[in-house]
């Protein structure tokens, strides 16, 4: 009896092996199998409305993770949908951006293709001195033009730190089909030609307590491995920049601050622009993190205070719609 009990264990946890591994194909380890300088173990996995795509640009291959969730019949569509594409911070990637974030927990409702790009070695060439080869603004091109073709309308690259410069450098690119840009913990590259500011709908989130991307400008804090190789504006002055550029002549000012937990408020500051719009939130003692959301610490001696008044990922999908 012990024998046959013991057959039929074996003969379980196999089928629950072969179960397990049918549902989550991985590509195989080997050396050619290296994203941002570690293996990549888990990119070819697709789970739920995921697909991992990799694309050449230019003869270098670049990656990005696809969120889109199927119709009723199963079938994924992309015609009368928006695509967003939502650029991680440094020494991250496009899995953590996408699982440490709720964007796709708006996708389905609002009726978004969510798109998740990896950067090269960690860190976007995001326009800062030393960081402007635009091999990144090609990268972002290439996934515009494919979506485009597939039917997509309206196009927002968002981001958060690097990404963040990144998606405000792409606001002063002749980039076809993108009209809206948002930006957490980022600002404006120190010195950028901006030939091509004018008319674009701007979002930007920032803290005053940033220790990484710093209120008052300069080079990004806290970094030994960037330090002193391209200044940022001050926040302000980025706000300043696309004002001017879009005309905008007059603002809506409205402060929230319904969570007393937080250590932080919101200035909410909407432009009435000529050209294009603008929308602001000014983080009062808020630190390098993106408000609300999940899987965040309130309070961090090294990022700052996570506000819970607003939801990042929130603001920016409304500013799309």
């Amino acid at each position: 009896m012990k024998n046959i009990m013991g057959v039929l264990a074996l003969l379980v946890i196999s089928l629950n092996n072969a179960n397990a591994q049918s549902q989550v194909p991985l590509v195989a380890n080997n050396k050619n199998n290296i994203v941002m300088g570690m293996e990549n173990r888990n990119f070819g996995r697709f789970i739920g409305e995921s697909q991992n795509i990799r694309m050449d640009v230019n003869g270098t291959k670049r990656e990005y993770i696809e969120y889109n969730t199927s119709n009723q019949n199963g079938v994924k569509d992309y015609k009368n949908k928006n695509l967003m594409i939502v650029l991680h911070g440094e020494k991250s990637n496009a899995e953590r951006m996408k699982s440490q974030t709720i964007f796709a927990d708006f996708a389905k409702s609002n009726n978004l293709v969510l798109v998740f790009p990896n950067s090269l070695n960690h860190l976007w060439e995001d326009g800062r001195k030393g960081y402007d080869s635009g091999i990144d603004v090609e990268f972002i091109k290439s996934i515009t033009n494919k979506y485009k073709n597939l039917g997509v309308k309206k196009i927002m690259v968002t981001g958060f730190s690097s990404g963040a410069i990144l998606s405000l450098r792409l606001a002063c690119d002749n980039i076809p089909h993108i009209n809206y840009f948002g930006s957490v913990a980022g600002s404006l590259p120190e010195n950028m030609t901006c030939k091509f500011g004018a008319g674009k709908n701007i979002i930007m989130i920032n803290g005053t307590n940033d220790n990484f991307i710093l209120w008052e400008g300069g080079v990004i804090a806290n970094n030994e491995k960037i330090a002193g190789d391209g200044k940022l504006l001050a926040v302000e002055s980025s706000v300043e920049f696309f004002k001017k550029q879009n005309n905008c002549v007059s603002n809506k000012y409205q402060t929230i601050d319904f969570n007393f937990n937080d250590r932080s408020s919101v200035d909410k500051y909407t432009y009435q622009c000529k050209k294009g719009s603008l929308l602001f939130y000014k983080i009062e003692g808020g630190g390098h993190t993106m408000p609300g959301g999940k899987n965040r610490a309130t309070l961090s001696n090294m990022i700052g205070n996570t506000n819970r008044d607003i939801s990042a990922e929130r603001e920016l999908v409304d500013f799309l719609k």
